[in-house]
């Protein structure tokens, strides 16, 4: 598995992509246990990135062909729109949460893209200059209105109002390429998995804690409370429990 993502309406569906290209549904049954979904076949490369709309109506996913597509799940994972959005590996993608027709991604290729479903084949707006190396990670920000934020392998957090690509609001450097970015909704914290830069903390544009326990890779990142996070590594095969004080 490459990304997960929980359908945080319903609470009891997971959606997730893999190595083989597939994307699946799994989903609780009675007695709590996780029923396998089976997997349908989506990409010609491997399914990177995933993201639910805020409608929990639709999923946008991300490819090693560069391409990004918006399926319904609740028609079999129909494809609705389709984009080649990127020469080289499209890591990452979201839905805006603030305009329910926007999506974004960002590939290997440095290039951070934004994509109107109204619009079939057509990449709207593309930023080319301000990431420096692949765009590995993004969110749309749910406490700030019209607020995207993006990682990239260049160690760096950037903050975007959506209404304007062209230039990042602010930047913000975290020591450490951004694969994870995770967003506590009460408060707008973020939990950020910076790879040779451990996991950090960042509040109001400022890093205020770090994990640095983990001998490998910080990839996979989520918080639990508000002081309470998850994290795992790569090599190592290691989860751990901590707490932001």
């Amino acid at each position: 598995m490459l990304d997960m993502k929980w359908n945080l309406k319903s609470g009891e569906l997971l959606a997730a992509v893999n190595a083989s290209g597939q994307l699946a549904l799994y989903q609780y049954d009675q007695k709590k246990n996780i029923l396998i979904g089976e997997g349908k076949q989506v990409s010609e490369g491997l399914a990177l990135a995933l993201e639910w709309n805020i409608s929990y109506d639709k999923i946008v996913f991300s490819d090693s062909k560069g391409k990004v597509r918006v399926l319904d799940p609740e028609r079999s994972l129909e494809v609705l729109n389709e984009y080649s959005g990127h020469e080289y590996e499209a890591w990452t993608c979201c839905f805006s949460v603030w305009d329910d027709n926007l999506i974004y991604s960002g590939g290997d290729d440095c290039c951070f893209n934004c994509y109107d479903l109204r619009v079939d084949s057509t990449v709207m707006k593309k930023n080319t200059k301000s990431h420096n190396m692949g765009v590995t990670a993004m969110i749309s920000d749910r406490c700030k209105e019209n607020q995207v934020i993006t990682g990239s392998y260049d160690e760096k957090l950037r903050f975007w109002d959506e209404r304007n690509l062209k230039y990042e609001i602010q930047s913000l450097q975290v020591d450490g390429g951004v694969w994870r970015i995770k967003q506590r909704s009460s408060d707008g914290r973020l939990l950020i998995g910076a790879m040779h830069g451990g996991f950090c903390v960042v509040i109001n544009n400022e890093v205020v804690a770090r994990y640095d326990e983990h001998q490998s890779l910080a990839y996979g990142a989520d918080w639990i409370t508000d002081s309470l996070a998850a994290s795992a590594s790569f090599y190592d095969h290691l989860m751990t429990i901590w707490s932001i004080k």
